[in-house]
């Protein structure tokens, strides 16, 4: 028995992910060949509520914390890493969110209905030949107000799970180098996904870039604000 599971709960949830090893190790070969995402493994996830492990539970989701998460992350990773990196974004944001709850609560109720459904997310903060968005960055990406919308333009790189995400968490720049992190339904119009992700590792998590061309959203898709002005001089 692993010296690390503490509860029946937390053994059920490992017993469910082991069993799914040798099926995602069995798939490895073609996906490293092809370079492709592990969809089927996603699939297989998703009909054990993998994606709302750590849901709160007034949403309808599992409730779990972290350590149920790492345990679990790491169950995943030994049958396949990409697959672990990927699906461990989705959950750990909704982790995040469980415990801060930091986002805007009428854009979270909708989300959370969302995700508890089975829809995925990922944020996509970086940009090639930009700053680090987590050391105060200005996005390039504009988010530049019309009426009860945004329009937001931009290219984010590192997406991981792209060919998957419902929904994704952009950062943007709007008036006054205000940043903001804006809800984007992948398959809105104007979002696209350029295939540039080709490493000789983690290729499967198919972290390919979001290209983002007029796409409006509605201002009420707002998730949070980070408050951040742009460095001057």
């Amino acid at each position: 028995m692993n010296q690390f599971i503490k509860t029946p709960e937390q053994q059920a949830l490992v017993d469910q992910l082991r069993a799914l090893q040798p099926v995602f190790q069995a798939r490895e070969p073609e996906l490293d060949a092809r370079g492709s995402f592990p969809f089927e493994n996603i699939k297989d996830l998703k009909k054990m509520n993998y994606h709302n492990l750590t849901l709160p539970k007034e949403f309808g989701g599992q409730g779990f914390g972290l350590y149920e998460y790492v345990l679990a992350q790491e169950t995943i990773a030994e049958g396949s890493g990409a697959t672990a990196l990927s699906i461990g974004w989705h959950v750990g944001i909704v982790l995040e969110y469980a415990e801060n709850r930091h986002w805007h609560t009428k854009s979270a109720e909708w989300l959370m209905a969302e995700i508890a459904k089975g829809a995925l997310i990922n944020t996509a903060a970086t940009e090639a030949n930009a700053g680090s968005p987590a050391r105060g960055a200005l996005p390039r990406t504009s988010a530049v107000s019309d009426g009860d919308h945004y329009i937001i333009n931009g290219e984010k790189t590192y997406t991981s799970m792209a060919p998957a995400l419902d929904y994704i968490f952009v950062t943007a720049a709007a008036e006054n180098d205000e940043v903001i992190t804006v809800i984007i339904p992948r398959h809105a119009e104007g979002v696209s996904i350029d295939e540039t992700w080709d490493m000789l590792a983690m290729r499967g998590t198919a972290s390919h870039t979001l290209v983002l061309n007029d796409v409006r959203i509605p201002k009420s898709y707002i998730l949070k604000s980070a408050g951040m002005a742009a460095a001057k001089g």
